[in-house]
C-alpha cells in the first residue's frame, strides 16, 4: 500500500541518515512504526537497498572542495570503472551562506572522443542506474 511506501521512505532516507540494507530496517524507527520481520524478510527476498556503488575515496581540496570516489559494484548489465562525485563550496557575492555545488556522475566515460581528455578517449562505457545516481546525492 501507498502508506507503506511513505513508511519506508522516510526509514531509508528520513533524519539524515541513509539505510542501505534490509537489515538496518530494523532500528531505523521508532518501535512503534518499526517494520515486522516478516515484512523485512520478503522485502529482502525481491528487493536491494544498495545503490550499486562503494565508497573508494575521499579528499577535500585547500578550497574545501569534496571529491568522491565511487567504485561500481558490479550488477547484471552495469558498467564497471569508478566514478566522481563533487562538491564545490560557494557564497553569495555579498559574503552571505555557504552552499554547495554538487557535480555528479551520470556515465562511466564519455561519447566525446575529446583527444585532450582521458575521459573522452576511454570512450563510453555505461550509464549509471537510477539508484547509483541518488546514492551519490545520498552520501555526498
Amino acid at each position: 500500500p501507498a502508506k507503506r511506501a511513505k513508511q519506508l521512505l522516510r526509514a531509508m532516507y528520513g533524519a539524515g541518515k541513509w539505510v542501505g540494507d534490509v537489515a538496518e530496517l530494523e532500528g531505523a524507527m521508532e518501535p512503534a512504526h518499526a517494520f515486522s520481520a516478516s515484512f523485512r524478510a520478503k522485502l529482502a527476498a525481491c528487493a536491494s537497498l544498495a545503490g550499486g556503488l562503494a565508497l573508494k575515496e575521499a579528499h577535500t581540496a585547500r578550497d574545501g572542495t569534496h571529491k568522491l570516489v565511487f567504485e561500481l559494484v558490479q550488477g547484471e548489465g552495469s558498467a564497471s570503472g569508478s566514478v566522481e562525485t563533487v562538491l564545490i563550496p560557494m557564497t553569495s557575492r555579498a559574503g552571505g551562506s555557504l552552499r554547495y555545488t554538487a557535480c555528479l556522475s551520470t556515465q562511466v566515460g564519455c561519447a566525446m572522443n575529446c583527444q585532450f581528455c582521458y575521459t573522452g578517449r576511454m570512450g563510453l562505457l555505461g550509464n549509471l542506474t537510477t539508484a547509483q545516481i541518488v546514492e551519490q546525492v545520498v552520501a555526498a
